[in-house]
């Protein structure tokens, strides 16, 4: 299942940028991200369970501090693949958008909005995905590639109309911190 929340739906100003985000997560499904991240963190967190065994005779501060380094690494690791993932994400939406016959710059001007409108989310939320201007410009250049420019379909009288029914219901409920 792909869920959009309401987010999403507000901050969209046209169908193609939604149906970006829905084509970029279809992208994540279709080259199987969340598999191979369930792989790999099921092989990285191997040697660190058999190396806190070797070490639990050691000293409590060596052993944290070999722990908290191979964290780090592994994290890291996973940090660059989880960008990667989000690039191939971006270059599928974007095709599957073309295929489909919506206008793909929706997927790159969906990014430039929220870069705009939420600059504090947006730092935090890609701080494991690739810049945002650097997204936007592989998605623009990942277009002429696609073939000609179509008769892309952009916005539609039905999109408009739910999100008018959004605005008309009570704001969602604002998020607690957590502590």
């Amino acid at each position: 299942f792909i869920y959009i929340n309401r987010g999403a739906l507000e901050a969209a100003q046209d169908e193609a940028q939604i149906a970006g985000v829905i084509a970029h997560e279809e992208g994540h499904v279709v080259m199987r991200h969340g598999t191979h991240q369930a792989s790999e963190m099921i092989l990285a967190q191997a040697p660190l369970s058999i190396l806190a065994v070797l070490l639990g005779q050691s000293s409590s501060l060596a052993r944290q501090l070999t722990q908290l380094g191979l964290s780090f690494g592994v994290n890291s690791i996973l940090l660059r693949n989880s960008r990667n993932a989000e690039s191939q994400a971006d270059e599928v939406g974007t095709y599957i958008l073309h295929r489909a016959g919506y206008d793909p710059y929706g997927q790159a001007q969906f990014f430039g909005i929220l870069q705009k409108k939420y600059p504090r989310q947006t730092i935090q939320f890609f701080s494991d995905h690739p810049n945002p201007g650097n997204r936007i410009r592989n998605v623009d250049d990942e277009i002429p590639r696609l073939g000609p420019k179509k008769d892309w379909k952009t916005d539609s009288p039905a999109f408009q109309a739910v999100k008018q029914k959004l605005q008309k219901m009570p704001p969602a409920p604002k998020r607690t911190p957590q502590k």
